[in-house]
């Protein structure tokens, strides 16, 4: 399973269009095949920071979100949105024993 924690620096003026790609975005890829869960919020204590939060079956999966039409029109729009390309990490979770 890959996790996936990506920040998004808002322009402050901007901050509802950000909301409302992210949102048509995320309704959007939890439709994807292989995405587990796929949530987007505001980071606590950091002003106009918002984050992806996504859990992904395979690397697969992953890559065939980021050929989506909904990834990359939203990918488009963060341009003129975003103050800093986004800062994406890639987790590779351990699998817990049992």
């Amino acid at each position: 399973m890959l996790a996936i924690y990506a920040q998004c620096f808002v322009k402050a003026e901007k901050i509802a269009k950000f909301q409302q790609i992210a949102n048509e975005l995320t309704i959007s890829s939890r439709q994807d095949t292989g995405c587990i869960s796929y949530h987007c919020g505001q980071v606590q204590g950091q002003e106009n920071t918002f984050a992806f939060v996504e859990l992904w079956q395979s690397q697969s999966a992953l890559d065939a979100h980021l050929q989506t039409r909904h990834f990359q029109t939203a990918l488009k729009a963060f341009d003129e949105i975003l103050t800093a390309e986004l800062d994406i990490q890639l987790v590779d979770l351990m699998e817990n024993a049992e």
